[in-house]
């Protein structure tokens, strides 16, 4: 279990649009928002039985995530207005703190990309088991069973690789720029200092937000790399739903044409 702090909002650069539903300064972002999450087809299975993965910005695999960034971006991680001539080592000292601290955020991200995307199907689900689904802003806020959580909402802004004279908050925000065509949502959750998730409380590896999936997911849409034929396809569409049945007319095939290597 991880014994280290997480850092405090700046909740007043958030604008609260509904109950515990926060808004970055500055960025349209409502709660009829359509947003997209890729996943395998587990996830899918997880989140329709009650349990929505969130993950720790650490255990992504851009080690941006995990607080590495260059020297000229450290200098300039202050809170928002404070002079940049404060003295060097206390910056560098607060930086640290800040850095270590930020990496284990609760977050969870998405694409507010409608039209899908090559890339995103091999880079977010394994194998020939992916699956894509909608939602909105709202939606994915009323599915959450649980009490006492906050969500800081806004979309990744983009930067070269030093990410240039950004404050602490943005950098939460902040990615580098060749990850530019991900078009991502990203959801911060802020636990009361008591709510535990899942049977996880928020600085264990894992962490289980308790979900209704059948308000959270509005649809889903199947990976062009599910091999078969189109009755194989049509059988596992059909299965999904007789499992699931609040996935009723909800399920649709990938418009993509992928060669069939089966």
């Amino acid at each position: 279990m991880c014994t280290e702090t997480v850092p405090q909002f700046e909740e007043k650069r958030f604008k609260e649009i509904a109950a515990g539903v926060f808004v970055f300064e500055g960025q349209d972002i409502s709660l009829e928002t359509k947003i997209y999450k890729y996943m395998d087809l587990s996830a899918l299975f997880g989140i329709m039985d009650g349990h929505f993965r969130i993950s720790r910005r650490k255990d992504y695999s851009d080690v941006y995530e995990h607080g590495v960034v260059t020297l000229r971006c450290a200098e300039f991680l202050l809170p928002a207005g404070e002079s940049a001539t404060e003295n060097d080592r206390k910056r560098r000292a607060e930086y640290e703190k800040f850095r270590k601290s930020a990496a284990n955020l609760l977050c969870s991200c998405f694409t507010v990309a409608h039209d899908e995307m090559h890339c995103m199907w091999k880079s977010f689900t394994s194998g020939y088991t992916g699956i894509r689904i909608e939602t909105t802003v709202g939606a994915f806020a009323e599915s959450l069973k649980d009490r006492g959580i906050k969500l800081f909402i806004g979309t990744m802004r983009y930067y070269s690789i030093d990410m240039g004279a950004i404050d602490r908050t943005r950098y939460i925000f902040a990615k580098n720029k060749c990850y530019s065509p991900e078009s991502e949502l990203r959801i911060y959750f802020k636990l009361e200092e008591k709510t535990e998730c899942g049977g996880y409380n928020q600085f264990d590896e894992n962490c289980y937000l308790n979900v209704d999936g059948s308000k959270l997911v509005q649809s889903v849409l199947l990976s062009p790399f599910i091999p078969g034929s189109s009755c194989f396809k049509g059988w596992l569409l059909t299965s999904i739903q007789n499992q699931y049945p609040d996935l009723k007319n909800k399920i649709s095939h990938s418009a993509i044409k992928v060669a069939d290597k089966f």
